[in-house]
C-alpha cells in the first residue's frame, strides 16, 4: 500500500466513525473534507475510487422467485389474489377508476 492508500484508509475510518450520522450529514462532512484538498489530491481520490469500483463485483439482480420463495403457499393462485386486491381497491375508491 502506498501513502495515498494509507490516507484513504484513514478516511475510511473517519467515515465509519460517522455511521451514526444521517446520510446527508455524512455527505456534508465529506464535502467539508474535500474542500481542503488540492487539485492533485482530488484527482488521486478519483483514481482511487475508480480502482475500488473496478475491483468490486457488480451486483446482479435476483429473480423475484428467489426473493419471494417460501413467502406464499406453493398452491397460491396469484391471479385470484390480484383480482381480490383490485376489487377491494375499487370498493374503497371515491370515484371511477381510470
Amino acid at each position: 500500500m502506498n501513502r495515498l492508500d494509507d490516507d484513504f484508509e484513514q478516511c475510511g475510518y473517519a467515515i465509519a466513525a460517522m455511521e451514526g450520522d444521517q446520510p446527508m450529514n455524512q455527505v456534508r462532512h465529506i464535502e467539508a473534507l474535500l474542500e481542503g484538498c488540492s487539485r492533485e489530491e482530488l484527482l488521486a481520490l478519483i483514481e482511487y475510487i475508480a480502482r475500488q469500483l473496478c475491483q468490486r463485483e457488480e451486483r446482479k439482480p435476483q429473480p423475484l422467485y428467489g426473493i419471494w420463495r417460501g413467502k406464499f403457499p406453493e398452491d397460491a393462485d396469484i391471479d385470484t389474489m390480484l383480482q381480490e386486491i383490485r376489487s377491494h381497491g375499487a370498493k374503497d375508491s371515491c370515484g371511477p377508476r381510470t
